[in-house]
């Protein structure tokens, strides 16, 4: 069908609805296509899958060598909850690793093969051209992250996954990275491996430098807490993200802007609100900062006066 014929259809079967002008703005080229076709597979407008295809067809015709638009056209027509057309997705999955070396590209085909096709085969294959190709080209540990989290998502493959992230975060030494990375080691739903997220954790607070580094490292520690079922475990998790805290307070403290001082202790105690646990637990905030300053003044001509308000 051309494009006339198809808004001739559309005309037949859907005008007077509401969305009817809307659709064939998407065919004229000044809506979002893909989501219409989707929309047409819905129980709202019939499933009508028919249509959907033709708006598929058209939407591919016009990605001018749009490759993540491409995937997502793909995704699009693979899902059971949209058009379903295994077949048709599986020829445009492999024409798009012609077109692609970008490893989180590939590892989105990858995750595709998974979910979609259910061939964990393929995805496999993928999944390794994708960590071939971003161990030559990508200087990001985001990317080395999420391919880890595919293949234990996907594959179940701890062993791979967590060889993937110990070379990447060896080969992206940060205090950033080490602490996302346990953060994937330690999450339940995730790797779940909490002795080696803490080794992690370690690695990080040897390359902490910023309150920032201190801060996001005990904000993330803290969210393994569960403060709903005291444990040593537990304690230990709270005493380790309740040093980082004190440490970014501290750096807070020494910034020579007053605002930034203030902003540091906004900030924590805006963390431990969120986490549920008050100004640090047993340990007031305000307590703890004025031993901090008292400790500082001297050396750093930090001046408090009695009865200041932190």
């Amino acid at each position: 069908m051309n494009t006339e014929e198809i808004k001739e259809e559309l005309k037949s079967v859907y005008h007077g609805h509401d969305e009817f002008e809307e659709i064939i703005s998407a065919v004229d080229g000044t809506g979002h296509l893909v989501y219409w076709a989707g929309r047409l597979t819905s129980d709202e407008f019939g499933k009508n899958k028919k249509l959907a295809r033709e708006l598929y067809k058209i939407a591919l015709e016009r990605i001018d060598g749009d490759v993540e638009e491409e995937i997502y056209i793909a995704k699009n027509i693979a899902s059971n909850d949209l058009l379903g057309d295994k077949e048709w997705s599986k020829t445009l999955f492999h024409d798009l690793l012609g077109k692609t070396c970008d490893p989180s590209d590939l590892i989105v085909i990858a995750d595709s093969f998974a979910i979609h096709l259910g061939d964990l085969e393929t995805a496999k294959e993928i999944y390794i051209k994708a960590r071939e190709a971003a161990n030559q080209s990508c200087q990001k540990f985001y990317v080395f992250k999420e391919l880890a989290k595919s293949i234990f998502k996907y594959l179940g493959d701890n062993a791979w996954a967590k060889e993937i992230v110990n070379s990447a975060v060896l080969k992206f030494p940060s205090c950033e990275n080490y602490r996302d990375a346990a953060v994937l080691a330690g999450t339940h739903n995730q790797l779940n491996d909490m002795s080696w997220s803490k080794e992690l954790f370690i690695s990080g607070q040897k390359l902490a430098e910023t309150r920032h580094d201190f801060r996001m490292l005990g904000w993330a520690m803290a969210n393994f807490v569960d403060f709903s079922e005291p444990s040593e475990e537990n304690d230990e998790k709270f005493e380790w993200a309740y040093d980082n805290y004190i440490v970014a307070f501290y750096l807070g403290c020494l910034e020579n802007d007053d605002f930034a001082r203030k902003d540091n202790i906004k900030e924590i105690k805006y963390d431990m609100k969120k986490l549920g646990v008050g100004f640090l637990g047993a340990k007031p905030l305000k307590v703890f900062a004025v031993e901090i300053l008292k400790d500082l003044c001297k050396e750093h001509l930090i001046k408090i006066k009695k009865g200041d308000k932190l």
